[in-house]
């Protein structure tokens, strides 16, 4: 649902019209989880040292320039992603990332809601993703302790 207050188009969601701010977003990523992980990973880098990334299983699922808060930049489902873009104004584009897999949304004008039902389901995909991946690797290592099978790694 959209709605446009003083020829201002805004992104509204179940009537919630609280917007989030840096710290409460961040505390609410850091909640998601015991294995979440903040980092300012991008510091060498000139327009990346105020970047923060939320990471689990060592991969990211949220990031943003601490110095703007303008664009959240969180993982998404590729056949979302148009459907999302179209219903809701402060949905476009990520900051460096593809938009075939990422969404960028605006925390300024995103209610808590749609903001907190989108970075838990960026969470969740990475999380499912990563942890399938390391699940796999100890079953093939289990397997191979099984049967006493060892392979050198050149």
């Amino acid at each position: 649902m959209k709605f446009v207050v003083d020829n201002n188009p805004q992104c509204f969601w179940e009537s919630t019209l609280s917007m989030m701010n840096i710290e409460d977003y961040r505390e609410y990523c850091l909640s998601l989880g015991d294995d979440v992980e903040e980092k300012l990973p991008f510091q060498k880098f000139k327009n990346g040292e105020g970047v923060l990334v939320f990471y689990v299983a060592g991969h990211m699922f949220s990031f943003f320039d601490c110095n703007e808060f303008s664009v959240i930049s969180l993982k998404c489902q590729p056949e979302r992603i148009e459907d999302l873009k179209a219903q809701y104004e402060c949905i476009g584009n990520p900051y460096n990332e593809s938009p075939k897999h990422w969404i960028g949304i605006n925390p300024q004008t995103a209610p808590n809601a749609l903001l907190q039902e989108l970075t838990r389901n960026s969470y969740e995909i990475v999380k499912a993703k990563y942890l399938r991946r390391k699940r796999t690797s100890e079953n093939v290592q289990k397997v191979l302790e099984k049967y006493d099978l060892h392979f050198n790694y050149v």
